[in-house]
């Protein structure tokens, strides 16, 4: 506290002894003093951590699309997704026509003489697999048939034992031996048609001609042949003529008469002229059909492709 002595000096030098007002209360301190003295909110919890998202199934790929093939393009080689329709051969199909156009033209330079002993030799090689097969064949079966006769080792059964030495590969040889048997005598007949008529056609030609020369076989053939006319001329004058021939004749121009003049013949034959007729029309009416249907189809374009 300030002395009263003091207090009046202080006023008489200027100075108020009271003490200074309080500043004004404005309605922003107000406002500042509520938010001051209002409990803080509750902070908001942490949000747990969000589980990563499923990997999602990834969609199928599109298939493939098929290429269509133009004239243009190049071959399209085969997939299991495309099916190729109409399209240029193969390397493999070329090849082979090739080939096989190849070994034509190599055939094509054989003569028949050539040919001709090429299947005599054919025939002697394979004569000789068929011996040697089948003398294969006949050691192995004598062999199991001793096995199979005789006593077997060791209280075995003999038929066992034979079984179990037999090689199905000898075995086997008498039908393939069979088979060069029938391949022997193919090739022999083929020799026999080329080389006998090749070597003694001509011979036995010139023979028949000067035999034909020597009997006069044409001067005979020539009487034979006017004989003959001659004969079935007369025998025919001779029918023609007879009354049997007349009234056979006769009977059967009544009867054809007789038929044809029948209203149910007329009828029919009436009918079955209609029916051609229209039959005729519609044949005619289906080529014309067909006949357009063709000139379409060669106008429009026709190309190769693959669906």
């Amino acid at each position: 506290m300030v002395p009263e002595e003091d207090e009046d000096d202080l006023a008489a030098m200027g100075f108020g002894t009271t003490a200074p007002a309080p500043p004004e209360h404005t309605a922003a301190d107000a406002i500042e003093e509520e938010s001051a003295a209002a409990p803080a909110p509750p902070l908001p919890e942490p949000a747990a951590p969000a589980e990563p998202p499923a990997a999602a199934t990834a969609p199928p790929p599109p298939p493939a699309a098929v290429p269509v093939r133009t004239p243009a393009q190049t071959p399209i080689t085969p997939t299991p997704d495309t099916v190729v329709v109409d399209v240029e051969p193969s390397p493999g199909a070329v090849k082979f026509i090739s080939t096989v156009g190849e070994a034509g033209s190599t055939l094509a330079t054989l003569g028949a003489s050539e040919v001709s002993d090429g299947m005599l030799e054919l025939s002697r090689q394979s004569t000789k697999n068929m011996k040697d097969s089948f003398g294969t064949f006949k050691t192995h079966l004598l062999d199991l048939a001793v096995t199979a006769t005789s006593d077997a080792p060791n209280g075995q059964k003999s038929w066992k034992l034979a079984a179990s030495q037999a090689e199905w590969r000898k075995l086997a040889d008498l039908p393939l031996a069979a088979l060069y048997a029938v391949i022997a005598l193919a090739c022999l007949c083929a020799f026999a048609v080329i080389y006998y008529p090749k070597q003694y056609g001509p011979l036995l030609l010139d023979k028949a001609k000067t035999k034909f020369i020597e009997w006069h076989l044409d001067e005979k053939a020539a009487v034979a042949k006017t004989a003959i006319v001659d004969c079935s001329a007369q025998a025919y004058d001779v029918a023609a003529k007879s009354q049997l021939a007349a009234k056979g004749a006769e009977t059967i121009s009544s009867a054809y008469t007789t038929v044809v003049n029948q209203p149910a013949v007329v009828a029919v034959s009436a009918k079955t002229g209609e029916a051609a007729e229209q039959l005729r029309s519609k044949l005619a009416e289906k080529l014309l059909e067909m006949r357009e249907g063709g000139e379409m189809a060669e106008a429009a374009p026709v190309g190769n492709g693959a669906v």
